[in-house]
């Protein structure tokens, strides 16, 4: 049980930590006047990236398409400073100049060619920074991005694609807090492994590109107050903030829109006590549960276009929803598209670092 450094508190050798009992900078108070405080443009824009409604400012006709690539090109040629981004223009001009990358971009930022152009050069330099030259500028991520030091955590299932879509085709994912590890970049190449599994799907990736994608979020163990994966709630929120970043400014999907469901007062406060770090876009779109309110918490997700079905049952859905499984079936399809058959022992030699990843599994199906 990692507590926290800044000091505990309570009698009875208790350890609950200090900030516990602080009152936190930024409230749920403080979000609700953030949000009654928007312009009616934008407090509309918010609930539209909350139900996942199609931008209709714009049409994908072939023609538009093609003449935003072309000025998006134009403006990321403007840019000083892209020394990533033309890293992996020379290494791998192919993916990096296709059309089907470039639109994820001009997706994400509702066809504003100067934003995606922004977005898609820190895109770079945050993949160079978390995955390294070595797998940063192969195409999209895969298992094999990931550092050897990265697959307890993989195996663990701190973070895994829900098998359902809700109302309006946005891909889901499961985030269990009490199964993350403690290693902030590890974590972070796990959100961004995540992502690009839903974001370039071949049947649901276009429509999350343009609709967005769902966070659901529960501690995966009721007792989550004593299983707390960061050393510190300073550390939790670095994380956060740069976390919540690179959703909102680098990968390519317009919004993310996260469902939180709380089991306890320790985890609200937590929640609470991070919400100024994860930045106002991504606050604003974020809506909390008691996690032992399942049939009202179902009811406020119908609302959203999000079905009980696909939801898990840790968090009052009735999705009896089994991580390994999907995890299995993801690597043995990203195995099938490099002609290897995940189940013999032809990868192992190319790759042997995986070969612990396939033991947990072994563990677990």
């Amino acid at each position: 049980m990692a507590t926290d450094p800044q000091g505990a508190t309570g009698g009875g050798g208790s350890w609950l930590p200090k900030w516990l009992f602080e009152r936190p900078t930024f409230t749920f108070l403080s979000l609700q006047e953030e949000l009654n405080a928007l312009p009616e443009e934008e407090r509309i824009r918010v609930q539209q990236d909350k139900i996942g409604e199609e931008d209709e400012t714009y049409d994908e006709t072939p023609e538009f398409v093609n003449f935003k690539i072309k000025a998006l090109a134009e403006v990321i040629e403007a840019i000083d400073e892209k020394e990533a981004y033309e890293t992996a223009l020379f290494i791998n001009p192919q993916y990096v100049e296709s059309d089907e990358l470039r639109l994820s971009f001009l997706r994400a930022d509702r066809f504003d060619e100067v934003q995606a152009a922004k977005r898609m050069v820190r895109y770079w330099e945050r993949k160079v920074d978390l995955f390294g030259t070595e797998s940063a500028f192969k195409p999209s991520v895969s298992i094999m991005s990931l550092k050897e030091k990265d697959y307890a955590a993989v195996a663990k299932g701190g973070l895994g694609v829900l098998p359902l879509v809700d109302a309006g085709g946005r891909g889901m994912f499961y985030s269990r807090l009490s199964e993350w590890e403690p290693n902030m970049d590890t974590m972070h190449r796990l959100f961004w492994y995540t992502a690009h599994v839903i974001l370039f799907d071949s049947e649901i990736g276009e429509t999350t590109q343009r609709r967005g994608i769902i966070m659901v979020g529960g501690s995966g163990n009721p007792d989550f107050d004593r299983i707390h994966p960061f050393h510190s709630l300073m550390e939790f929120q670095q994380f956060a903030r740069l976390q919540c970043h690179d959703f909102i400014n680098a990968l390519p999907v317009r919004c993310i829109t996260p469902h939180i469901f709380s089991p306890n007062a320790f985890t609200l406060s937590m929640i609470e006590h991070t919400l100024y770090h994860m930045g106002s876009k991504f606050r604003k779109a974020m809506s909390v549960y008691d996690v032992t309110q399942a049939p009202s918490n179902m009811a406020a997700l119908g609302s959203y276009g999000i079905p009980p079905n696909s939801i898990p049952t840790d968090v009052g859905g009735t999705l009896d929803y089994n991580y390994h499984q999907w995890l299995y079936d993801q690597i043995f399809d990203e195995f099938d598209e490099l002609g290897y058959d995940f189940e013999d022992d032809s990868w192992r030699m190319e790759y042997p670092h995986l070969q612990k990843l396939a033991d947990y599994l072994e563990e677990f199906l």
